[in-house]
């Protein structure tokens, strides 16, 4: 799977040694130049036009602009360790998950950029 063939437009991957012949048809070139635009313009206080969506994303989820949240358990390991006389019971564990502010990207966002090569 050749990124630059799969994301950008025929001249674009031609430039960037793809084979520019686009055999993975345009669906994904267009989707990435839509977000690529969204991600690279700026509202009136510097910030990436990306968090409107990352707002109305987060909004959808936990009902918070600019908040994930993932109540109860997410990850939970109990280990019994036995070394050479020493028996430990360890409980690890993840829970009740926020991540916060993710609606406060600067522009220009920067990311899946295919390279030359």
């Amino acid at each position: 799977l050749d990124f630059r063939d799969l994301l950008l437009s025929e001249e674009r991957a031609m430039e960037l040694l793809g084979r520019g012949n686009s055999p993975y048809g345009n669906l994904f070139s267009l989707l990435y130049s839509f977000l690529e635009d969204l991600m690279s313009e700026t509202d009136e206080i510097g910030l990436s036009k990306m968090n409107v969506l990352m707002a109305s994303l987060t909004k959808r989820q936990s009902n918070e602009l600019g908040d994930l949240y993932y109540p109860g358990d997410i990850f939970k390991q109990d280990l019994d360790i036995a070394l050479n006389g020493l028996n430990a019971a360890i409980e690890l564990g993840v829970s009740n998950l926020r991540v916060s502010n993710i609606d406060s990207l600067g522009a220009p966002v920067k990311m899946l950029q295919p390279m030359v090569g």
